[in-house]
């Protein structure tokens, strides 16, 4: 943590970062959650990095704290995890192998929303198994985390929908095939809820911007060769 840190005050902002910060973070909560001028606005970062803007040390340092500490609550999160399964040895390790990987590392001190990204992905990971292997009485809770996780991490980045379709995909097979059409309607119902979720709280982008903002931009619209 002691060097990430050190990189979070010493590197140069880069051109996302300082894009994010004039066109967000040094705004205001409503700017953030309904100007869309391009995929750059990542919602629910940018929110959050007004709040973490008041914090009295640099700008360029208090946008990129954010993403430091998703990024030690998803290695927090990853050795909970592997502890639950193998033993202390392979979860510090194989923590360790997560935290210093280069996606993770790089985005560990970027003011930027995929830290929070690989966090609530590996929190519909975490949710996710506990549904399918361990369904004990604590199952409703962590459908219910599920769905925040996937509503959330759609509302950092729409590019959520790849692996909210994949653990959907997978879900709907795997239930299929073992049978268990409880636990399959379950996933279809929290998927209509994260649907809702997601689209209420992009209602303020739409409104502003048009939904042709968020899902065909310039950025994301089908190229011709």
């Amino acid at each position: 943590t002691g060097w990430r840190i050190f990189d979070l005050i010493v590197i140069p902002i880069s051109y996302d970062e300082a894009w994010t910060y004039l066109n967000f973070s040094s705004k205001n909560i409503l700017v953030s959650a309904s100007y869309y001028p391009a995929p750059n606005n990542h919602v629910l970062f940018s929110i959050i990095t007004v709040i973490s803007n008041i914090l009295p040390f640099d700008p360029k340092i208090n946008i990129r704290i954010p993403s430091l500490f998703f990024t030690i609550a998803s290695f927090l999160l990853v050795f909970f995890m592997l502890k639950k399964l193998f033993n202390f040895k392979a979860a510090i390790l194989a923590s360790c192998l997560f935290l210093v990987s280069y996606p993770v590392a790089l985005y560990s001190i970027y003011a930027r929303g995929y830290a929070l990204y690989i966090l609530f992905t590996i929190l519909c990971f975490y949710s996710f198994f506990e549904i399918i292997f361990n369904d004990t009485k604590n199952a409703n809770m962590y459908w219910f985390l599920f769905a925040l996780s996937n509503i959330f991490g759609f509302y950092t980045m729409p590019c959520f929908l790849y692996p909210a379709l994949s653990f959907c995909i997978f879900g709907s097979l795997l239930f299929m095939l073992k049978m268990d059409f409880r636990n399959l309607r379950r996933l279809l119902f929290f998927e209509l809820i994260i649907s809702i979720g997601a689209l209420i709280l992009y209602s303020p982008v739409f409104f502003i911007n048009g939904i042709m903002s968020v899902i065909g931009n310039k950025y994301v619209e089908r190229k011709g060769y």
